[in-house]
Parts: structure tokens; C-alpha cells; sequence
């Protein structure tokens, strides 16, 4: 069993120190398996010695320098890899236990060497104080998983939570042997099968859920070699239980007369590693990794346009078939696309015939025309339509710039009403079950949800006002008033941030504010302004969320808002840089366009930065500049005057 465990110690130890990715917990989880290869291997040692080196000088200090410390390290390892395990979490307990449980193993050291010197090597005694130290670390371990378990929850972070409750259970296979081997003992026949059939099922039920729920990407060829070496890993150990049971190291003579059928057995053991190791990859290369990869490239190929790829057939079996009929569905494509290409080459000479015909005839009416006057009608009548739909643009341009700067509060208004609606049920329940003080914060959060509804629909009414008085006059009608301009731009970051998470309850975003002090108080306008930093805003975080979709584990959004004042020239810059997904440059110089817009059809109108770009120049005498760079960043800065 000791054995076993390190083979299968190792190869994750070897794993996660070739895996490239950092994933969170990932050191202490390598030092838990390098920790555990000691433990098991001192184990191997401490059973596999002749009865006669029991209780003698080096056999104690085995005991002593690598059992229990190897032992020790494990379990703290372990725990630190489940603080920060998929989502870190309680980092200043976790500081705290791991000083705790330093000063534990110490503890153990001591006690133990007492043990081995002064008390006769009482061997139940020191496997008793391993085992109740095993337990109350794996109780400690489902304790966390259980804790971090309903706090992601709350957070919003379904998977880690579920991932978390998993390696939680997964603890139970650690628990549940410590505490039949204290009642029972180790070397009883419930003792030994309960201890070794969960010990190996909880390090199989634990790899295979860090690996999964901590999106540690795994080939399927080593996948396959795992599940393979597990198999043979676990009729090995079945049959060592079954023909070779543990026996109490003061039985001397069962345990010599085992050492023959042990040694043989790890050879075998050896062997079958080795065999596994050396030959089942490179049988699956050859007959499934490399001619997938063949058809993967030809895929590739396909997709670049090159449809004269042709993949080699490898061996008759499916991955074969599956080949040759991807060549034939290749050919076939390839046909069509020459038939197509001739079709259009036929199809482009027709056109240019017709355009010719169409060119004459268009001569011959403009010989025809007889008279001035009919000329003069057909202009006049010309004229008329261009005016009509002049006039219908115009329309058109007013109704979608009302409706695009009222979208932003009513999102907030319907957003808000949503979160009422469940607080209230909440609330119910809650007044139900007679718990007054959570019945209290729930009403608070409701006065407060309905009072920033009250605020949104006051917006969305001078909005609705100020378009209106817009579309008669051509400039805003608002009267500019002096506005702390830091706490402005700061109040409409986090109210653009909270509709998107409103939104997209799983997005989360870093805010920096660098704000200048002596920016004070300026005069503007505060609907036009705050209408011109929600567009930017809800820009920012749109960008970023387009990019965290692209990038889900190794990028994180942030949007930095940054003021500054310039006393020698009297203007004042507010800048929004965002780490998004950023402007291509050849349509950076059209984004202030009227119904220009980089978002897909149905969300955005166009009109956002237009809008945002005549308050500023137009309406403040101030600047509104962006620069960006594709898949890195972009950065608007506006500049008013400060007088």
C-alpha cells in the first residue's frame, strides 16, 4: 500500500511541477505530495525491515526524523492548499493555523521522541497520537470546505463552491479510518481494510477534484494512463491486502516469514510501473495522439482556405475511417468550390454585358429628352423627397438619442426593482420566521434600493426633458452649477459597475481612483456630464468583459479613473483607462460617428459617444480624445475648463 502511494505521490508530484499554469493553492499541493512521498516511503521502510531492527537505534530515529515530521507537513500543506483552493479565502486564520499547527507537529516530534527513548517504543501509542492528529485536521478540513463552500456561494461563484463541498466530502475518507483505527486499532481486521480501502479511495476522489473543479487543463493521453495506472494500482493493493495483511510489528515470525512474497511483490509492483509508464504512451501515440493530430492540422489547414489537404491514413480502424472520410468530404468541398469560383467568373462577364446594355440605353434617354420643362418637374420632384427624408433622419436620430440616454436609468430602475422583488421575499420569509434583526437589514436594503429607483426615474425624467428641449433648440438647455468633479466621476464608476454586476452576477472588476485633490469644485452641467461618464463607463466595463470571456483564468479587469489639474492653463482632466479588449486602429477615428458603433447588432446604437462628444466640445468648451491599442487598453480623457 506504502508503496503504491508513493508511485502515485510522485507521478502527481512530477505533474504539477511540469504543469505551467499557476493555479491557486499549487505550491503547497506540490509540497503535500513531495511531503507524503516521505511519509509513505518512511512507511514502506518502517514494514518492509526484518523484524529484528524493531525498537533499535536507527528504526527510532526513522521514526522520529521522517515519519512523524513527513506525517506532520502533510496535513499543514494540505490545509493550505484548501484555503486557497479554486478561490483563496480567510487568509489571516489561515496565517494563524499554520503557526498553530507547526507548533502541533513540534508537539509530536517531542512527544514521540519521549516515546521511542524513555517509554519502550509503544508503538500503540505513537500511531494512536497520529491518528487523533489526522483526524481533528481532516474535521479541520471539512470545516473549511463547508465555510468557503457557502461564502463563494453567496459571492456568486457556483463551480468553486461546488468544487469546494466535494473536496470537503472527499475529507470523510480520511476521518473515517482515523476514528475506526483509534476504536478497533490498525492491525485489526476492520482496522487495516477500513484504513487502506478509504485511505486510497480519498487521494484518488482528491486528485480527481483539484484537477477538475481547479481548471488544471489535462491531455487525454495522460487521462488515460492515470485511469489505467489506478486500475492496476488498485488490484496490486487488493491483492497485497488479501494475501499479505499488516501484521503487528512484534510478530516476529508471521512478519519474516512475509518478507519473500513482499520483496517479490514489489517487484512486480516495479514492473508493472515501469511497463506502464514506458509503453502505454507511446502505444497511444502511435495509434491515437499522433494520427489526431494529423486530422487536427488538416482541420486547421481546411479553415485557412487550403482545400487540397489531404491527411495520411493511418491505421484500419476508426480514427482511420474517420480520416478518409474526412479526404473524401475535403474533395468534395474543393469541387464545389471550383464550381463556385466558375459560376462567379460566368456570372461577372454577364454583369459587365448587361452594365454595357444599361450604359447605352441610359445615352440614348438623355438624347431623347425634348424639354427644359420636363427636366425642371423631375428636379422639383427630387427635391421634395430629399427634403421628406432629410426630415425623417432627423426624426430618426432624435428618437434613438432619446432612447439611448434613457436606456441607462431605466436599467437601473429595472434592476433595482428585480433586487426589491427577491428582498421582499426574502423578507417575507424572514418576518415568518420571527427573525426580527435580518427582517430590519432586509427593510433597510429595500428603503435603499427604492430610493435609488426614485433617484434613476428623476434622471430619467430630466433626461427625457433635456432631449426634448434638445430636439427644438439643437443645444442643451441646463444650467451649469458648481460640482465636486471627483465625487461625480467616482459616484457614476461604481453605479456603472453595480448595473453590470446586476448584470453578469459572476463579473467582478478592479476600480482604482487616483483623484486629484485640488480638482474641487467646476461649473457644469451635471446631467450632461454625468450622461457623458456613464457612456465611458458602461464602454469600460463592457470591454472588460468581453476580454475576461476570452481570458477566464489568467486575466483581470480593471478600470482606473484619474484626475489631475493643470494650473498654467486652467483645465482640468478626468482619464478612464480600461484593460479591455481595445479600438482597432483603423476604426479609432470613426467612434464619435453617429451610429458608429463596435458592439453587435442590438446593442448599442451609435450614439453614445456622438452624444458625449458635443456636450463635451460643444456644450463645456472642453476636449474628449481616445487612444487605445487593440487587445491591451484603451484611455478617454476629457478635459474642461476650470474656470
Amino acid at each position: 500500500m506504502a508503496y503504491i502511494l508513493v508511485l502515485v505521490s510522485g507521478s502527481m508530484y512530477i505533474y504539477l511541477i511540469r504543469l505551467k499554469i499557476d493555479a491557486p493553492g499549487k505550491k503547497w499541493f506540490i509540497i503535500f505530495y513531495l511531503s507524503q512521498i516521505f511519509w509513505q516511503f518512511g512507511d514502506m521502510i518502517r514494514y518492509s525491515v526484518h523484524p529484528v531492527y524493531v525498537g533499535t537505534l536507527p528504526y527510532q530515529l526513522q521514526i522520529i526524523l521522517m515519519f512523524v515530521p513527513a506525517l506532520g507537513l502533510v496535513e499543514i500543506a494540505y490545509i493550505q492548499f484548501l484555503y486557497r483552493f479554486v478561490q483563496p479565502a480567510f487568509p489571516r486564520e489561515q496565517k494563524v493555523l499554520l503557526y498553530l499547527m507547526i507548533c502541533a507537529v513540534l508537539g509530536l516530534i517531542g512527544f514521540n521522541s519521549w516515546n521511542e527513548f524513555y517509554n519502550n517504543s509503544d508503538l500503540l501509542l505513537m500511531q494512536s497520537s497520529m491518528f487523533i492528529y489526522g483526524l481533528l485536521t481532516n474535521l479541520w478540513a471539512i470545516y473549511i470546505g463547508l465555510r468557503k463552500e457557502r461564502l463563494l456561494r453567496k459571492l456568486g461563484y457556483e463551480r468553486a463552491a461546488k468544487g469546494n463541498r466535494y473536496l470537503a466530502l472527499v475529507n470523510l475518507c480520511f476521518v473515517i479510518p482515523c476514528i475506526v483505527a483509534v476504536i478497533f486499532g490498525i492491525y485489526s481486521t476492520i482496522g487495516y481494510w477500513t484504513f487502506f480501502i478509504f485511505i486510497w479511495v480519498g487521494n484518488l476522489a482528491q486528485i480527481v477534484v483539484s484537477i477538475t473543479y481547479a481548471a488544471i487543463p489535462t491531455s487525454f493521453q495522460i487521462k488515460l494512463v492515470g485511469f489505467t495506472f489506478v486500475m492496476i494500482g488498485t488490484v496490486l493493493l487488493i491483492v497485497t491486502l488479501v494475501f499479505y495483511p499488516p501484521l503487528f510489528p512484534t510478530d516476529y515470525g508471521p512478519r519474516a516469514s512475509q518478507q519473500d512474497g513482499l520483496v517479490k511483490l514489489f517487484g512486480i509492483i516495479t514492473l508493472s510501473t515501469a511497463g506502464l509508464i514506458l509503453l502505454l504512451p507511446r502505444i497511444l501515440r502511435i495509434t491515437l495522439t499522433d494520427p489526431l493530430q494529423r486530422l487536427l492540422e488538416g482541420v486547421q489547414q481546411v479553415n485557412s482556405g487550403n482545400l487540397s489537404t489531404a491527411v495520411p491514413v493511418g491505421l484500419p480502424d476508426e480514427i482511420g475511417d474517420l480520416t478518409q472520410n474526412f479526404n473524401e468530404m475535403t474533395r468534395s468541398l474543393k469541387k464545389a468550390n471550383d464550381t463556385l469560383t466558375l459560376y462567379t467568373e460566368q456570372l461577372e462577364v454577364q454583369i459587365a454585358e448587361r452594365t454595357a446594355e444599361i450604359t447605352k440605353q441610359n445615352q440614348e434617354l438623355e438624347v431623347q429628352r425634348d424639354s427644359l420643362t420636363k427636366t425642371l418637374i423631375e428636379l422639383e420632384e427630387t427635391q421634395t423627397q430629399l427634403i421628406q427624408k432629410e426630415k425623417m433622419a432627423s426624426l430618426g436620430e432624435l428618437t434613438s438619442g432619446i432612447a439611448h440616454e434613457i436606456q441607462n436609468p431605466l436599467n437601473f430602475v429595472n434592476n433595482f426593482s428585480s433586487v426589491s422583488l427577491e428582498l421582499l421575499g426574502e423578507l417575507k420569509e424572514e418576518i415568518e420566521s420571527d427573525h426580527k434583526t435580518d427582517s430590519l437589514q432586509l427593510t433597510d436594503d429595500l428603503i435603499q434600493n427604492l430610493q435609488r429607483i426614485s433617484n434613476h426615474g428623476q434622471r430619467a425624467d430630466s433626461i427625457v426633458k433635456g432631449m426634448l428641449q434638445l430636439s427644438h433648440s439643437g443645444t442643451s438647455t441646463g444650467k451649469k452649477q458648481l460640482v465636486n468633479l471627483n465625487e461625480l466621476a467616482s459616484e457614476y464608476m461604481k453605479l456603472a459597475y453595480k448595473d453590470m454586476q446586476t448584470k453578469d452576477k459572476t463579473f467582478t472588476a478592479e476600480l482604482i481612483e487616483e483623484l486629484a485633490p485640488l480638482v474641487g469644485s467646476i461649473k457644469v452641467v451635471p446631467v450632461d456630464i454625468g450622461r457623458v461618464l456613464i457612456n465611458i463607463f458602461n464602454n469600460a466595463f463592457y470591454a472588460v468583459r468581453q476580454k475576461q470571456k476570452q481570458l477566464p483564468t489568467d486575466y483581470k479587469p480593471s478600470i482606473v479613473l484619474s484626475t489631475q489639474v493643470s494650473q498654467s492653463d486652467q483645465l482640468v482632466t478626468i482619464r478612464i483607462r480600461d484593460n479591455g479588449t481595445g479600438i482597432p486602429e483603423s476604426i479609432l477615428s470613426k467612434i464619435y460617428q453617429p451610429f458608429f458603433t463596435t458592439k453587435p447588432t442590438g446593442q448599442g446604437t451609435g450614439l453614445g459617444l456622438s452624444q458625449s462628444f458635443n456636450i463635451i466640445t460643444q456644450g463645456h468648451a472642453g476636449t474628449l480624445t481616445t487612444m487605445s491599442e487593440e487587445g491591451q487598453y484603451t484611455e478617454v480623457t476629457i478635459q474642461l475648463p476650470a474656470d
